[in-house]
């Protein structure tokens, strides 16, 4: 089908009402569907859905247009890409269009079973989302929940959940068992595919997404029941499919917001998987807060019908490494060995941090708290950071720096501790910073430009590195009334230098104008050497 005859055909198949209510809860009134407007912030709904005419508008935007315009705002993809994705869920195939038929294949099957489970939602099953999970009939339809019967084997007599990317194709399904006496694993997914990697794949993001533009955050929870319970309540959240967040999955996700509320299960596993996904979220510079709940999980809240406690719980999340430090904190209070544990806990989380600025603060919340020095516990996280440079560490870059190598002096070695222990000093302090060695001055020079000293690239087998190295595996410590003093003396001796290079200046002019014989002008010169001999 022509490209343009591919287009009508869709505006005919599509449903408008249908697609738009997988992010958008509409209401009908009379011959039009309303809901809140997804491009703009509002309490009223304000956007109006017509089925039969396939077109959106919105009375307080302005926003309008067909199926077309509204997935490329909402997703912000190209006209072209919105056609061939809804062409292959709709089964039309565009002639000349090579990615079209690559779709098309890919989707086609998938799209086939959805119809079929879709179908096959009837009796026990659809008892249990009604039941069990709490779910109107409208709500089972939106969520597109189907059931795998007795035919398919990998989701035989489980309810399926449909699995979609970011940009809306339908790419995996999950399966849930829902007999009570069924003795096999919980939950099944989709095998990998072309168009299904787990490590890729965020379940919910599509639906969030309006979700997300309109809050600025995103909650990551541990199930899909988890996440469809949220999106019902209309709060925006996500999970992996079955596997631990990866970086793939941070990287998606930084794409619609860098604010993240994490709430994972209550049990051991859940609390691991918790503290994996914070290092992961603050090692690509997140702003990660968390919830705890009293039950095991948000769905368990939610079927117990508590929605009301979990929209107040959203509405307050806490900073989740200050529940990190004060839950560490009240566990080190058992012993000496529990005490050691908790810190080793903290240190690798702060560790994960990659803004040093931000790094800064939550090492001064630890010490504080635990009463431990400051710039010691500064100084651990570097060395934690510096042990492990595939992760997160100083890079492993054997590239000269260009410019000479000149020797290391007691200065320049100073210098370099204050440097590590407090990079903002250096940047604070007015001090000019020539006559230093050539590898420091380098590295003062990046740290001026606004870079990480563990993200400044560092030839490993300089001198630099050496030193580096040597400072951080020290026992010794540096305080701010140090640094200060430092400073103040380096300050001074400026001072003085310049003033003994003045009178040196002066006492060659005095030279010069004695063997003239001009009276005026050596008058003029003993006083002003007189006057810098008086500062000195």
């Amino acid at each position: 089908m022509k490209l343009e005859d591919a287009i009508k055909e869709l505006k005919k198949r599509v449903d408008i009402v249908q697609i738009i209510s997988q992010s958008v809860k509409l209401i009908k009134h009379n011959n039009s569907y309303f809901g809140l407007c997804p491009f703009h912030s509002e309490k009223t709904p304000s956007l109006s859905v017509k089925q039969d005419s396939g077109y959106f508008k919105c009375f307080g935007c302005n926003a309008s247009g067909d199926i077309f315009e509204f997935i490329q705002r909402q997703t912000g993809r190209l006209f072209i890409d919105v056609v061939r994705d809804l062409a292959a869920r709709y089964r039309i195939e565009i002639n000349n269009d090579p990615q079209s038929r690559i779709n098309n294949t890919n989707t086609q099957q998938l799209v086939k079973m959805h119809e079929l489970f879709q179908k096959q939602l009837c009796n026990d099953p659809l008892k249990y989302l009604i039941e069990k999970r709490k779910y109107s009939i409208e709500d089972i339809k939106k969520l597109e929940f189907g059931f795998g019967g007795n035919v398919f084997g990998l989701f035989k007599n489980r309810i399926t959940i449909p699995i979609y990317d970011h940009n809306g194709r339908l790419v995996a399904f999950g399966g849930r068992i829902f007999f009570e006496n069924d003795n096999r694993v919980k939950y099944v997914n989709s095998a990998s595919s072309d168009v299904y990697n787990k490590s890729n794949i965020l379940f919910g993001l599509y639906n969030s997404l309006t979700l997300i533009k309109k809050n600025k955050f995103c909650v990551i929870v541990e199930g899909y029941f988890d996440v469809i319970s949220l999106f019902l309540m209309n709060i925006p959240s996500v999970a992996s499919c079955g596997t631990s967040l990866t970086k793939s999955h941070v990287e998606l996700l930084k794409r619609y917001t860098e604010n993240v509320i994490l709430c994972f299960d209550q049990d051991k596993a859940g609390q691991d998987a918790h503290w994996k996904a914070l290092r992961l979220l603050l090692n690509n510079n997140f702003k990660v807060k968390t919830i705890t709940l009293t039950d095991k999980d948000v769905d368990t809240v939610w079927q117990h019908g508590e929605i009301e406690k979990l929209i107040e719980a959203f509405k307050n999340p806490i900073d989740a490494i200050e529940v990190l430090v004060e839950k560490a904190f009240n566990e080190s209070l058992s012993g000496i060995q529990c005490r050691i544990r908790a810190l080793e806990k903290i240190i690798s989380i702060l560790t994960s941090i990659s803004d040093p600025l931000i790094r800064r603060q939550y090492v001064r919340l630890t010490a504080s708290r635990f009463k431990e020095d400051e710039y010691l516990l500064l100084k651990t996280v570097l060395r934690t950071r510096l042990n492990y440079p595939k992760e997160s560490g100083l890079k492993n870059i054997e590239k000269d720096i260009k410019t000479k190598i000149a020797t290391w002096s007691d200065l320049d070695r100073l210098l370099l501790w204050v440097a590590i222990s407090s990079p903002e000093s250096i940047i604070e302090y007015n001090y000019n910073f020539q006559n230093i060695n050539s590898e420091l001055k380098y590295l003062i020079e990046e740290l001026k430009n606004g870079k990480d000293l563990l993200n400044i690239e560092i030839n490993r087998k300089s001198n630099l590195f050496i030193e580096i190295k040597k400072i951080l595996f020290s026992g010794e410590t540096i305080s701010v009334k140090d640094i200060d003093k430092i400073f103040s003396d380096l300050s001074k001796k400026d001072d003085e230098k310049k003033i003994q290079e003045k009178i040196k200046l002066y006492y060659e002019k005095l030279v010069s104008v004695v063997s003239n014989g001009n009276l005026d002008e050596i008058r003029k010169c003993l006083k002003i050497q007189k006057s810098f001999l008086k500062i000195g």
